[in-house]
This record gives C-alpha cells, structure tokens and sequence, in this order.
C-alpha cells in the first residue's frame, strides 16, 4: 500500500504522534498492581525483537490507530495467541480510525480460522 493510501486511511491519527503524550511512567505505575504485565516502550515494529520468541498471549490489546502498525500487530500476535485467546482492537468501528477496521478486515480475509466478533461500541452507529 502506498504512502498516498496509507494518509487517507488515516487522515486523524498519524504514525508515531497521537500517543506521545502518554507516558511510560504514568502508564507503568497504573499496571504496577500487576505483576505479570510488563511495560516496553517504543515503536512495536522494534520492540517486538525483544520479546522472547516463544512467548504466547492469552489477550491482547490492540490500540494503536493506524493502519500500518494494526496490521504489523494482528501479524505479529496472532501466530503467538493460545488455543481460545482473544485479541481486542481498540480502534476498530470508529469514523476517525478506517486505518485500523482495514487492518482487521485485511487481516481476517487471510486469516478465515480466527472468528470476529465486531462490539457496537464504535461511533459508525451514533
């Protein structure tokens, strides 16, 4: 997909600025209580290389905006979920985030073993 596409898939959120007002700190000290959960911070495309390779996810939390870094996270999760594991994109039905519903419908086309299921909570219905 082109850099013209991927702009007006994501005409709202841009790759790498919506969350740079969140801090890891803020974000740490609110999942310290936690003591499975921990924090890594940068951009998943890099961070993912330290991750160890066998790890396997019982859920996961998708909330990243843009179409690029969805995809590159339905990718990378995916094949890394346990049997009856749930995947949840943040993002998807929303008006200001078509980049992300893209992703997962992009995803799901190639991926017809996974089952979605689509939660109204999304702005398309307001």
């Amino acid at each position: 997909m082109g850099r013209i596409a991927i702009t007006a898939l994501d005409p709202k959120h841009k790759v790498g600025v919506q969350f740079r007002s969140m801090s890891v700190e803020r974000v740490s000290s609110y999942l310290a209580v936690f003591d499975f959960v921990r924090m890594v911070k940068g951009d998943i495309r890099t961070t993912a290389a330290t991750l160890p390779h066998d790890r396997q996810f019982g859920f996961v939390h998708i909330d990243v905006d843009v179409y690029p870094i969805a995809k590159y996270c339905l990718e990378y999760f995916a094949p890394r979920v346990t049997a009856g594991a749930m995947i949840v994109v943040d993002d998807y039905g929303f008006r200001t985030t078509p980049g992300a519903k893209k992703a997962v419908d992009d995803f799901m086309a190639d991926n017809t073993a996974c089952r979605m299921l689509h939660l109204l909570t999304g702005d398309e219905f307001d």
